[in-house]
């Protein structure tokens, strides 16, 4: 577990919005990483309303929380870092997505901030993954689809609605993660329907991997799966837990080392991310 950075949430964040106190920092709904090339940890705070950047031994560097251009975030869920450590950022309680260069400049926005079911637009976006083209997509939650863009912002496609079918998101399972491997191939899992389905980089649906379960090689409610070193990190939220799968879905490894808040224990995980 070297080198793995954990992102926690406690359950009471989740549902009652108590501070996640931590020292030096008192964090504030945190859920989506993102680690930049100079190690740099970014995490969206969502109760918040910023994303928190941090080294990697925790020490504060300072947050984004009001950008010129677009004005301040109002509940950041997730935060990618893409090609060149530009940073992307879903504001899901906005219904936009922000994507700001290496220096934090604001590039572009996605979305008019109105939910609805458009092209381009968003109904409370959680999770977002960018491939090695710049390429960007986004777990359009409440609306059960993908969106993908181009690296300038650009409506490519979309795919997924509610159903049970391949392609299809249980509508009691809504999206939680998306990410995408070097090949090009796009991973998605629900928050409580157990499953991850693996599409090419257009939406053609591959395979379906996992259910819903609490034993080894099924997934229980839970948000995380993150693409690092060819391999599926699954962050398994409510058992406290990481699964490990191979991009083909076998299972290879399971992180359990009970539930606690001291030592290497687990407090419900919900992001995974790698340093340089």
């Amino acid at each position: 577990m070297r080198n793995i950075f954990m992102g926690t949430l406690l359950v009471v964040a989740i549902v009652s919005g108590s501070e996640v106190v931590g020292k030096p920092f008192a964090f504030k709904g945190p859920f989506g990483l993102g680690v930049n090339s100079r190690d740099v940890v970014y995490v969206a705070e969502i109760k918040g309303g910023r994303v928190s950047k941090f080294t990697p031994d925790g020490e504060p560097l300072g947050v984004i929380d009001e950008i010129e251009g677009y004005g301040r975030l109002v509940g950041p869920f997730d935060v990618h870092i893409g090609p060149n450590d530009w940073i992307y950022i879903t504001d899901c309680l906005g219904h936009k997505v922000v994507v700001l260069d290496a220096e934090e400049q604001l590039q572009f926005v996605l979305g008019s901030g109105v939910k609805s079911m458009g092209h381009g637009e968003f109904s409370e976006p959680h999770f977002i993954a960018v491939n090695q083209a710049g390429e960007i997509f986004i777990a359009d939650t409440f609306n059960a689809r993908i969106q993908k863009f181009s690296a300038s912002g650009k409506f490519l496609t979309t795919w997924g609605r509610i159903g049970q079918q391949p392609g299809e998101y249980l509508q009691n399972g809504y999206l939680a993660r998306v990410d995408v491997d070097n090949k090009g191939f796009v991973y998605v899992r629900e928050f409580d329907g157990g499953r991850i389905q693996k599409y090419t980089e257009d939406g053609k649906y591959v395979a379906t991997f996992s259910s819903r379960g609490t034993g080894e090689g099924q997934l229980d409610e839970g948000y995380g799966l993150s693409v690092i070193n060819d391999k599926l990190y699954c962050p398994d939220t409510f058992e406290s837990r990481v699964q490990v799968f191979s991009l083909d879905g076998q299972l290879l490894e399971v992180w359990a080392p009970g539930e606690g808040d001291t030592g290497g224990k687990f407090n419900h995980p919900v992001d995974i991310a790698q340093l340089s």
